[in-house]
């Protein structure tokens, strides 16, 4: 699978999904989609919504806004098995990523 299949127009469809939740007072400066691979072979795919700080209960808010974005189909489609999830850009995993897409002349949001 790619990201074309699991979200709705691929790199525009994160990109919208940024902006949505940015106008719902998620601090959003960077979304990517990446795939989790477990030792045993389980994978998953999670979109990762990046905030400049850890932010006290930003996780509730972020799964609160998802649900009313969802039931108001405001979000492109998304496949059913992609997760969400909402991580500080001064995470390790975060700020590789970014810095990535970065020397890439690309920004992941």
């Amino acid at each position: 699978m790619d990201q074309v299949t699991l979200v709705e127009d691929g790199a525009e469809g994160l990109n919208r999904i940024a902006e949505v939740f940015r106008s719902r007072g998620v601090p959003v400066t960077g979304v990517y989609l990446i795939k989790v691979t477990s030792q045993d072979g389980f994978e998953y795919w999670i979109i990762r919504l990046v905030v400049d700080r850890k932010i006290p209960d930003m996780t509730r808010k972020m799964i609160y806004e998802l649900v009313r974005l969802r039931r108001d189909n405001q979000l492109p489609k998304v496949d059913p098995s992609v997760r969400f999830d909402v991580i500080a850009r001064t995470e390790l995993e975060a700020s590789r990523i970014i810095d990535y897409a970065r020397s890439l002349g690309a920004h992941p949001c």
